[in-house]
């Protein structure tokens, strides 16, 4: 199976009160992902496979481990397609199981809010190697 592992390269993000923000710093665009969705990202940046994954949440929620599995996979799809996961070697082994932060009240299928309104504002340029001292310091 899959593993992936998030494009450090290009993305930055922090979980703040439960929502996930990404900013993918090569092209500026920013998303976010509330509740369920954050879960998901964090246990993707331990390793997680979608299949471990989806197993954890099936089980946190109490509903079907297949109803779950197909969310994830749009998701991943979404998520490769955006640049912020790369694939990553399938025999990287397996890490803890996985704790959730979230609630099992209700289940919500996670969803990746893009935003490219601000993308050139936010696109940072690549790192310039000859570039010693920024002058501003």
């Amino acid at each position: 199976l899959t593993r992936f592992k998030i494009n450090q390269a290009d993305v930055a993000a922090q979980v703040l009160d439960g929502e996930l923000i990404v900013i993918n710093l090569s092209n500026g665009v920013y998303y976010s992902m509330a509740g369920m969705g954050a879960d998901v990202w964090l246990l993707l940046e331990k390793g997680f496979n979608l299949t471990e994954i989806a197993q954890a949440l099936a089980t946190h929620y109490q509903i079907s481990h297949d109803l779950v599995a197909a969310d994830l996979a749009q998701l991943g799809e979404q998520l490769l397609q955006e640049n912020l996961i790369l694939e990553t070697d399938p025999k990287t082994p397996a890490p803890e199981p996985p704790q959730l932060t979230t609630l099992p009240d209700s289940y919500c299928a996670p969803r990746l809010n893009i935003y490219r309104d601000m993308a050139e504002m936010l696109a940072l340029d690549p790192p310039m190697p000859d570039l010693k001292e920024a002058p501003w310091q």
